[in-house]
């Protein structure tokens, strides 16, 4: 079996959910999903901040590390609709 990773998959911690973190999960998902049903380019920024809590809570990270995964996040995401206003 290739590896790409430095780290293995299988040595990547994944926490325990339990139920009421996973119907909490559900529903911000199915809110999202439903909104954008009505309206694609409906702004949904704020389940998808509460998404975001729930998954730095489940991972414990500061509010340092927070910060890197946000600053990523937004540097991804201006490339993807640079990309989109391209045409790519």
């Amino acid at each position: 079996m290739l590896e790409l990773y430095q780290t293995p998959l299988s040595e990547t911690p994944i926490p325990f959910i339990d139920n009421t973190v996973e119907k909490s999960l559900v529903a911000l998902v199915n809110r999202i999903l439903a909104v954008k049903r009505k309206h694609i380019d409906a702004d949904v920024t704020e389940p998808e901040q509460e998404i975001d809590r729930i998954i730095y809570d489940l991972y414990e990270l500061t509010s340092a590390e927070i910060e890197i995964v946000e600053k990523a996040s937004t540097r991804r995401f201006a490339r993807i609709e640079a990309a989109k206003e391209d045409g790519l």
